[in-house]
Formats: structure tokens, sequence, C-alpha cells
């Protein structure tokens, strides 16, 4: 899904036909917005101002982790980022390895961090390597062709610099959760439960003497099944619930199903339908 959201953005007559936006990480003003979290983050827990920090932070398309890199760069003493991911290790490979390359997405609890290619991660390289946009065109270029592109050593060492990945399984993430609901009596999401237990699995690798700050990327509202499953209840607790959602819940919907092969298709075609009857719709209205 992430590749065709990517290509329909990318479709510049598409793009100005549709009026496209997006509130997700393709998006630069939405990563621009989250290097406030991280400052913001920094200053609620450090005892003085220069103190390192590490962050955990759950990790898909690399938009979040994008923020804290340019963070960092703004000069926020960031201790160690840590990775954290999923079953879909496509960063572990980029980060460990040195490799970028495209695998078949796997269906997790964490489903917004399903992600076969980190989009953002070129975003990252562009700064980390001195902003040089040949270099970056060439390599996307290689990646459209190849699925592929393997980093030589230097610039492996320049991106890698400071990060720290872990893959968290959904069964490690289920029982996180579970385990600091009835320690804390806080309900994690299965994103930020997979912070969590990145932080914990590094937890030998963090910056001596340094805190952790696990980023928590959604409410767990949005998730009642994994939420009921990690806790092993029928019944959602009140920390599962959320006002806005419960009141969606009385909105008509629309749902358009299709077989994912064919989705490049489908959807902009849906998408065109979708307009022409609004604007039927507006102009009765007028009329």
């Amino acid at each position: 899904l992430d590749v065709l959201i990517a290509d329909l953005f990318s479709d510049q007559s598409f793009k100005e036909e549709q009026h496209l936006s997006s509130v997700n990480s393709i998006n630069w003003g939405r990563v621009m917005m989250q290097t406030v979290h991280y400052f913001y983050g920094y200053l609620q827990t450090v005892d003085r101002v220069g103190e390192p920090l590490d962050f955990a932070v759950p990790s898909g398309a690399f938009g979040n982790l994008c923020a804290g890199g340019l963070a960092r760069e703004m000069g926020l003493p960031v201790g160690k980022f840590f990775v954290s991911t999923n079953a879909n290790i496509c960063l572990q490979r980029i980060f460990k390895e040195g490799v970028y390359t495209k695998g078949q997405v796997v269906n997790c609890v964490s489903s917004a961090i399903d992600i076969s290619l980190p989009i953002n991660f070129w975003r990252y390289l562009y700064f980390a390597i001195g902003q040089q946009a040949e270099k970056i065109k060439a390599w996307m270029e290689e990646a459209e062709a190849t699925d592929r592109v393997a980093f030589d050593s230097a610039v492996h060492e320049q991106f890698s610099k400071g990060f720290l990945t872990a893959s968290i399984t959904d069964e490690q993430t289920l029982d996180t959760m579970r385990s600091v609901f009835e320690s804390e009596g806080y309900l994690l999401d299965p994103h930020g439960a997979v912070a969590v237990a990145a932080a914990d699995r590094l937890k030998n690798e963090r910056t001596p003497g340094s805190k952790v700050l696990c980023l928590a990327t959604a409410h767990p509202a949005k998730f009642p099944e994994a939420v009921k499953k990690a806790l092993q209840i029928n019944n959602l607790p009140a920390q599962a619930i959320h006002s806005s959602l419960e009141a969606a819940k009385g909105y008509c919907q629309r749902v358009y199903e299709c077989e994912y092969e064919h989705m490049h298709t489908a959807v902009p075609t849906t998408m065109r339908a979708a307009a022409v009857m609004k604007k039927g719709q507006t102009e009765e209205t007028a009329n």
C-alpha cells in the first residue's frame, strides 16, 4: 500500500487532477512537524539540558525517525536512536548491513509499520551524506530498477551512526502491552509496545547514564482487537475507548474492496468516480 500511495503522488497529472494531499509522512510538512516532538520530549524527560537522551521509535516508512535525525542535526543531544521494527525488517537491513532492498510485507498487529520500503530514508540520507542530490537520485533510480541498493562502507558508516535496530515479534508486542498495563495501568498501542520492547531488548547498548524515551504513535482505541488479545479480555477497558471513535461508529460508511494485484488501477479509477459523484451532488445541492 505504501508503494501505491507513493506512485499516486509521483503521478503529477493525477495529483493535480485530484488535488492530492496527505497527512502521513509522504508530506514533508508532517516530518518537519515531528521534529518538535523530539525537542518537547527531550525537555520533558532530562534532568538538565545538555545530557544525552536515547529514543526508541516504532519504525516503518522512517518518517518519524527522519524527523529525529533532523532534530539531532539541529543540535538536540540525542544519544542513540533505537529503530524499532516488527517482522518487516527493511530498516534492519539498511542500518545493519547497508542494503536497501524490498521485502514481502508481513501483516503484524503493529500494522502501521508493515512497510516494504522506507520512503523517508532517502530524505534522511540526503542530509546524512551532505546534501548530495545527484547521489540520492542515482540510488533511487537503482532501487526503482532493481529493488536493491548496496551502499559502500563509508556511506553506511555515515548514515548509521547512532542508530541501533531491534525486530519485535507480535507475541513480544502483545506481552509488552499486557505487562505494562498490569504493572503501570498504562495501555500501550501495539506500535508503542514495539518501541518499549525494543528499548528493553537493547538496554545493554544504551548511552551510558542516559534515559530512554519510547515514542507511542497512536491511541490504543484504534486497535481494539489487539488490546483484547494482549489483555486476554472480551470487553475493552476505559483506556481503550476514545470519544471521537465512538462517535464515528454512527456515521455512514462507503467501503470499496478489490484484490491487491488490481489496486494500482482500481484505486485511481475509484477516486475519479468518487470525485465525479461528489461534484454532481454539489451541483445538485447548489441548484
